[in-house]
């Protein structure tokens, strides 16, 4: 069964770093209404951009993270349940042999028997036949 081990995350705000001792909000306020609605618009753009990028390549990652960990666990799941699988028949086939060989012995042992007394009953014969 698949579970998802790491939980992807979501990035709702992009946070700008800059070295400039100005920052953009100041030049955009001395600029004519026009250029800041366009700017405005622009950075708007540019940060959502950002955001869906990010937040796509977070979800891939971690989707990614998750079926290379689910492949894992089964590929160790796969290999002990074949593991057990092979020492159970293995032994499934030590067993019978066993078995078999105790089956072996004891039928040679019952044919010694009965050979034996094959032999006392044709002895029995050739004793009553010959009186």
């Amino acid at each position: 069964m698949y579970q998802s081990v790491r939980k992807p995350y979501w990035v709702d705000h992009e946070w700008e770093s800059s070295f400039s001792p100005v920052s953009s909000a100041v030049i955009e306020r001395i600029l004519p209404g026009s250029l800041q609605e366009h700017r405005a618009k622009n950075r708007l753009e540019k940060q959502i951009d950002m955001l869906v990028m990010r937040n796509l390549e977070n979800l891939r990652y971690e989707t990614l993270q998750n079926i290379d960990t689910g492949f894992r666990k089964f590929g160790r799941d796969l290999d002990t349940n074949l593991h057990l699988t092979i020492e159970a028949t293995q032994g499934a086939i030590r067993s019978t042999l066993e078995k078999r060989k105790q089956h072996t012995e004891h039928v040679a042992d019952r044919l010694d028997e009965l050979e034996t007394k094959a032999q006392k009953i044709q002895d029995m014969i050739g004793l009553s036949g010959a009186v």
